[in-house]
């Protein structure tokens, strides 16, 4: 790709922005509560085995909701969908920090219900980015807003430990509603909606005119939901991303309660959750580029290994070093199989019928949270930690079988039937 074609056009360049911003602004809220979660459940219950529970219900909520919105979007717009996302995220943040202040578990678990359902429209970011890009540079595209993701990832939790060390679980929540706000200013400065652009993405970019003509030859003829979701790459993407947050989460919800107990206060949670987030963000644009070149197959099977090799060594040290290292590969292990296999939507789908099949990416992406919280906490009740690692491998083991069958011919154009390149709509 030559120096004029990778250029922007600056409507594009300006919206991508925007959307990246607000999308880390939205994760950086969440990210913020993440190091207090399970501690605060422990606080409220006495119970091990519960201190998963908030991130489960918060995951079942963004499942509910994920079809729901992504219809919507593809028939109203990303953007008011997006405003209304970051709206009840911030709403949830409020109310759950009201949920702490009267020590109320019922409330503190509908405050997270509330949170799920704010963040169940993290996809209609990342598709918005999508839409904006051509189908060769999808892989970039992904590369440009999973960095807002992942920069959330790396703030959130250092700023929730440090808050929360100085000012306590409540002015956390608080200080995390305020980053909310700045995503709504940035949603709200968008113009011309990413779906209406995907949709004449040829009037941007010049080069895709050859493209765009042919597209105006043939009638538009979107695929039901469920034969899309039939499409292999389709199930490679969606248990892909149901399987990846199992080492994520499993330390996310085990970490703040077991280093707590080891003497760590909660600045050291953040700080070793922030060295997740940098193994995430300093793969991130990268790693886009290298499934345009490479391919997402490629990209998925390095993820799942450098994955899994981290989860199994994780139970055995306590030493924040070698904790650091661990926690690093784990984010750049997750961030390998989120951007590829995400990416393998926009390949296979028309813009019309991207917002739906999002919605599955969304499904998945908390189908994960729901189960591995709660399974984790039980686990770590009734066996102990050191079954976790072993756990996570095998999870990782399953993205390794699933992936081997994908018939990748080239960066993103696949040889399964009904995903050729002749299937997909034009």
């Amino acid at each position: 790709m030559d120096k004029e074609k990778s250029v922007l056009p600056p409507i594009i360049k300006r919206n991508v922005f925007l959307f990246t911003v607000a999308f880390s602004c939205l994760l950086i809220g969440f990210e913020c509560g993440l190091p207090i979660c399970s501690k605060i459940a422990l606080e409220l219950t006495g119970k091990k085995e519960l201190i998963g529970l908030p991130l489960s219900l918060l995951g079942l909520a963004g499942v509910l909701i994920a079809i729901p919105i992504g219809k919507i979007s593809d028939k109203i717009g990303r953007k008011p969908c997006a405003i209304f996302s970051i709206l009840v995220m911030g709403g949830g943040l409020i109310f759950t920090a009201w949920a702490v202040y009267i020590g109320s578990w019922a409330m503190y678990l509908l405050g997270y219900i509330i949170i799920g359902l704010g963040l169940g429209g993290n996809f209609l970011f990342e598709l918005s980015v999508f839409d904006m890009f051509p189908p060769n540079r999808k892989g970039e595209a992904a590369g440009f807003v999973f960095l807002g993701m992942y920069f959330g990832f790396l703030m959130g939790p250092f700023l929730g430990g440090v808050i929360a060390d100085h000012y306590g679980f409540i002015a956390t929540f608080l200080l995390a509603s305020l980053f909310e706000v700045v995503g709504l200013v940035c949603l709200c400065m968008v113009h011309s909606d990413p779906l209406k652009i995907g949709i004449n993405i040829g009037k941007y970019y010049p080069n895709l005119k050859t493209i765009n003509s042919s597209e105006n030859k043939k009638e538009l003829k979107t695929r039901r939901l469920s034969e899309i979701f039939r499409l292999y790459p389709i199930q490679v993407q969606f248990w892909s991303r149901v399987f990846v947050h199992g080492p994520r989460l499993f330390l996310l919800v085990l970490t703040p309660v077991i280093l707590t107990s080891c003497g760590y206060n909660m600045t050291w949670i953040g700080f070793l959750l922030m060295i997740m987030g940098t193994g995430t963000i300093v793969i991130s644009f990268p790693i886009g580029k290298m499934s345009d070149k490479y391919g997402r197959k490629r990209i998925i099977l390095l993820g799942a290994l450098i994955s899994m090799i981290a989860i199994i060594l994780s139970p055995y040290t306590t030493n924040i070093t070698y904790l650091s290292i661990i926690f690093f590969f784990i984010g750049f292990g997750f961030t390998a199989i989120n951007n590829a296999a995400s990416t393998i939507i926009a390949d296979i789908t028309h813009p019309n019928e991207r917002g739906k099949t999002m919605a599955l990416f969304l499904i998945a992406s908390n189908t994960g949270p729901t189960i591995f919280p709660a399974l984790s906490s039980i686990i770590f009740a009734s066996l102990g930690f050191i079954y976790i690692g072993w756990l996570g491998a095998v999870i990782m083991l399953f993205i390794l079988l699933l992936i081997v069958p994908l018939k990748e011919i080239g960066p993103g154009v696949y040889d399964n039937f009904g995903a050729r390149p002749e299937d997909i709509p034009c």
